[in-house]
């Protein structure tokens, strides 16, 4: 199967997140986009045969500060 199953649902926060430079988990973490990208992490790992790796949902992604600024790299 070459299809992803999850789709990823677009809101109006998702369409916010790039104007503001932020990701959606850093515009808002509990958006059903934010749901579906997780749903869709979950998807590639298990058929990488990773599910069992854990994805820390409350944790900044690398090289951004607890406010949700983007770090100068």
């Amino acid at each position: 199967d070459l299809v992803l199953k999850p789709t990823i649902k677009l809101t109006a926060k998702i369409e916010e997140a790039p104007a503001v430079k932020k990701t959606i988990f850093q515009h808002d973490r509990k958006s059903p986009s934010a749901a579906d990208f997780m749903d869709l992490a979950r998807e590639v790992l298990r058929r990488l045969g990773l599910e069992s790796a854990h994805i820390e949902e409350d944790v900044e992604p690398k090289g951004v500060e607890a406010d949700g600024e983007l770090q100068a790299q």
